[in-house]
């Protein structure tokens, strides 16, 4: 920058300024030329802007489409001040410039395309984090929040941070200092909070890779609840009986989640016991009886059902049937009513449900060994 000044002032011992060196070489006619060509220049480049931005703002209304707006919008970004350099620097290719002078022209126009650049990919990380907000709003609002927001400030943090070392470097500042330091500085810092940094990038990969979103009630290592939000370090889950609970964001990758929300049915397995004395023509009704009860039940469906095997103190017969949903509720609502239907079957059909029992017979042996027993007492 010191440098640059002083070829524009004529700072450097034996060297006329620089704005000495153009009224001297250049007549006052080339002069007039070079405004006229550089005015010239600036207005055909603003008004492009405007009849370019324009077309491209009816074209992303047409068809309201995200690639149409995003050009348009990106490119109403170009700042006036980077169209006066480049205006200024064809303007100045009419004149007779010394080697110095052209230098600096060429170092202002490269710092107005570096910082319009910057300005450009700053405006596209903004519009890309609106665009996926919006396409992920309803299905998971919270994608549409913390997370990718985050990550937006950062990646433009670093465009403007790398923007703002090249520009340093362009002017003639020497930045390997300055960037060996932020280097280092970064590295303390990620050692310092590596357990936060390991938890924003598990929530980045939580939201791009949807194992679950807010809403969904999913069980780990013994936890069950419903997903409230997905936060840059934590995921907050309500609990069935009303606790919050704050789950660390890696703790939830390293865990085995189960997801309920992503089940199109649910299955139940029971068994039905019914009394020895229970006739064989009953028996073998038994299964078909308990098929259309469930067939009558509004979304479940019966998968088997079989006469199991002679237990201790029943006949058993184990069935299986689906309940169509993932809520935890309807399921049950299906399995009661499925339940109460057996119920109503068996009693009509006179079939008793068998429950532990045990008959003990004592013979005479056995009154002879109590009797002897009695009797020595």
């Amino acid at each position: 920058m010191t440098e640059v000044w002083e070829i524009l002032s004529g700072k450097i011992p034996g060297e006329t300024s620089a704005f000495t060196k153009i009224l001297s070489e250049n007549s006052l006619t080339d002069l007039g030329i070079a405004a006229g060509i550089a005015a010239g220049s600036f207005i055909l480049l603003f008004s492009m802007k405007r009849v370019v931005g324009r077309f491209l703002g009816r074209m992303a209304n047409r068809r309201g489409t995200f690639v149409p707006r995003f050009f348009s919008e990106t490119f109403a970004r170009s700042g006036s001040f980077f169209f006066a350099v480049i205006a200024l620097d064809i303007g100045s290719r009419w004149l007779e410039l010394a080697d110095r002078a052209r230098g600096v022209l060429d170092r202002i126009l490269v710092v107005a395309l570096i910082l319009q650049c910057a300005r450009w990919l700053n405006h596209v990380v903004k519009l890309a984090v609106g665009h996926y907000r919006e396409l992920h709003a309803q299905d998971d609002p919270n994608s549409a929040r913390v997370p990718v927001r985050f990550v937006g400030i950062v990646v433009r943090s670093l465009i403007w941070i790398i923007s703002s070392s090249l520009v340093l470097q362009t002017i003639g500042f020497d930045v390997t200092s300055l960037v060996a330091g932020l280097g280092i500085s970064g590295i303390v810092v990620a050692l310092a909070a590596q357990n936060i940094v390991s938890d924003l990038f598990a929530s980045l990969m939580i939201v791009v890779d949807k194992p679950f979103v807010v809403g969904d009630v999913i069980s780990l290592d013994g936890m069950t609840g419903r997903v409230e939000t997905i936060g840059i370090k934590t995921t907050r889950l309500r609990s069935v009986d009303g606790e919050l609970l704050l789950i660390g964001n890696q703790d939830l990758l390293k865990s085995r989640l189960r997801n309920f929300m992503n089940i199109s049915e649910r299955r139940s397995v029971f068994r039905i016991g019914v009394e020895y004395g229970t006739s064989p023509e009953l028996l073998e009704r038994i299964p078909e009886m308990v098929r259309t009860i469930v067939e009558s039940v509004p979304g479940a469906r019966f998968d088997r059902g079989h006469f199991a095997r002679f237990a201790e103190s029943a006949l058993e017969f184990e069935f299986s049937v689906y309940v169509e949903g993932p809520d935890y509720v309807d399921f049950m609502n299906g399995i009661q009513a499925i339940n109460l239907g057996i119920c109503r079957a068996f009693a009509r059909e006179g079939i008793a449900f068998a429950f532990p029992t045990r008959t003990i017979e004592f013979g005479k042996s056995a009154r002879g060994v109590w009797g002897s027993t009695d009797s020595q007492g």
